[in-house]
């Protein structure tokens, strides 16, 4: 409801207006119960440009190139808790003349999954394996990680987003 006024010139270029929050019911809308972050940099990634939210989680980018297609992402290293991570990898903006892009970016709080892989020996003693590569599927069959057990059988998938996963050992290993 205010008004701010600025010496900036953005008729001629292109603008986007970010809202960073915490998406505390993951729904990716800024609802009552989110928390609004300050000090959080937006960059569009091809303009070279960027800018820290305020205490409202707002930033504004201006003086973006018109038509000239930039990736608007939040920097991860900027966000105060290292288990928190974009909800999306950015949005794609092509600036128009005179026009600000307004672009919510949810945060979720992230989660790890680990465990220990063993397996039972022709004599029916359980032994560690090593080099066992796992992979974690979302819920609709995309593989959306991998990585290999340690030497004492340890595997660890951090900063996962909030979802449901299957946990599944490669087949050539077993």
């Amino acid at each position: 409801g205010d008004v701010e006024m600025d010496a900036r010139f953005i008729s001629e270029k292109g603008g986007v207006s970010g809202r960073v929050f915490v998406d505390n019911d993951g729904d990716l809308v800024f609802t009552e119960g989110d928390e609004l972050l300050e000090n959080v940099t937006i960059e569009a990634v091809h303009a070279r440009k960027e800018a820290a939210t305020d205490e409202n989680g707002e930033a504004f980018i201006y003086e973006l190139p018109s038509n000239v297609i930039s990736d608007v992402v939040v920097q991860e290293a900027s966000l105060f808790d290292p288990f928190w991570i974009p909800a999306t990898k950015g949005v794609l903006v092509v600036p128009r003349h005179g026009h600000v892009s307004r672009i919510d970016f949810p945060i979720h709080v992230s989660g790890e999954i680990d465990g220990t892989i063993y397996a039972r020996d022709p004599s029916g003693n359980k032994r560690i394996v090593r080099n066992m590569r796992v992979h974690l599927y979302d819920k609709d069959g995309n593989r959306y990680r991998s990585t290999a057990t340690a030497f004492d059988g340890f595997y660890l998938f951090s900063r996962v987003r909030p979802g449901t996963y299957y946990l599944m050992l490669d087949e050539r290993d077993a």
